[in-house]
């Protein structure tokens, strides 16, 4: 399944400071979706759009718990990926590559959105 990621957060920190940021996740061929996709994507081209959206939980849980006013989201890039159908063989292909460059790293065992030590398995 393709999904495409794009991160946002508040003009003074106001999410990282709170080791958090706001996720639109799209999926092609899936219909999850906290808000429509039309929606979503224009908040994604224009992320100031985001905090006018009164139906979302997630956005008045940002609003609320983490004081982002509105209008003042701002993006923070984003990127795409594929799933596997075969996710042990690219899991062993990404910790070679990985450990080939110096890099160490552990698979959270929390989360897969979470890291343990300098990189994310």
């Amino acid at each position: 399944m393709l999904q495409q990621n794009l991160f946002f957060g508040g003009p003074n920190s106001e999410l990282a400071s709170n080791l958090a940021d706001l996720r639109l996740r799209f999926y092609v061929l899936d219909t999850r979706c906290d808000i429509h996709p039309v929606l979503g994507r224009q908040c994604a081209a224009e992320p100031w759009r985001s905090t006018r959206i009164e139906s979302s939980d997630i956005i008045r849980r940002v609003k609320e718990e983490f004081n982002v006013v509105s209008d003042s989201l701002i993006s923070l890039g984003g990127f795409r990926n594929c799933e596997t159908s075969e996710p042990e063989i690219a899991k062993k292909l990404l910790e070679e590559m990985l450990l080939k460059n110096g890099v160490e790293c552990k698979y959270s065992s929390t989360s897969n959105s979470q890291f343990s030590g300098p990189a994310s398995c």
